[in-house]
């Protein structure tokens, strides 16, 4: 697996018992951040609706990405939370 792969779990809770365990690093979304999340890519794919598609580079497709906040640094910043034992 890549070195900087993120792994990411959606539960309703940011503490977890020590007996869970982790081997790795994880880093939990709650509920509040999955509501965030998911309008932000709902809007993201409304951008494209009166976008012509012939010339839409990488470079817009970034700047939209960051305009809604889809980043990695932005998921990571604005979406989730660490782990609590």
């Amino acid at each position: 697996m890549p070195k900087d792969l993120k792994k990411i779990m959606i539960i309703p809770t940011n503490k977890v018992n020590s007996s869970a365990g982790f081997n790795e690093e994880v880093k939990i979304m709650r509920e509040k951040g999955l509501g965030k999340l998911t309008k932000s890519v709902k809007a993201f794919f409304t951008e494209f609706k009166n976008l012509d598609f012939n010339d839409l580079s990488e470079r817009k497709i970034q700047e939209l990405l960051n305009i809604h906040k889809l980043s990695v640094d932005d998921i990571l910043k604005c979406y989730i939370t660490n782990v609590r034992m």
